[in-house]
């Protein structure tokens, strides 16, 4: 009944093997390479960010207004000193009052060139009063914003200053 049943020759085998096998290692080779691209880039772009936020140097100081209220801790300006080389692009500020809440306010645009030293008051910058106005304000942190030698913003939050505020 299956007597004359004939398989595939040993030699279009073979070619078919190899040709699976080729084309197996050039679909593996392809993706292989668009993996290190990836990677080599998202490795060079956090090293850049990380050797940028490592030179940042910067101190905060606050103003106190005269004549407040003995406890009172309103503050009248914010005064950032660039000790640095990169230019301090923008600024979050984090205001926490002795209630325990906690404000968040942005210093955009605010373009601190090296070794400059530049003072904020609520006249100045838009989301200062609601900030610094608060006669409850216990301690401000900044967390810079700077900008990589490839133009990329990068945010170092491991740059923060904290300054506790006390108004005689």
């Amino acid at each position: 009944m299956f007597t004359n049943k004939r398989g595939v020759s040993p030699l279009i085998a073979t070619v078919l093997i190899i040709g699976f096998t080729v084309a197996l290692a050039a679909i593996i080779f392809t993706w292989g390479q668009s993996f290190v691209r990836e990677t080599t880039q998202q490795t060079a772009d956090s090293t850049e960010q990380s050797l940028t936020c490592s030179r940042v140097n910067f101190e905060v100081n606050i103003k106190c207004p005269t004549g407040l209220l003995a406890g009172q801790t309103q503050l009248e300006s914010i005064q950032i000193n660039n000790l640095g080389n990169n230019v301090i692009k923008s600024a979050k500020l984090r205001a926490y009052f002795k209630d325990g809440t906690v404000q968040i306010g942005d210093l955009d645009d605010i373009d601190i060139a090296s070794f400059n030293i530049n003072t904020y008051s609520s006249s100045s910058i838009p989301a200062l009063p609601q900030v610094i106005r608060n006669p409850d304000i216990d301690k401000l942190e900044v967390i810079p914003t700077l900008v990589t030698e490839s133009g990329n913003k990068v945010t170092c939050p491991e740059s923060i200053r904290t300054k506790t505020v006390t108004c005689t």
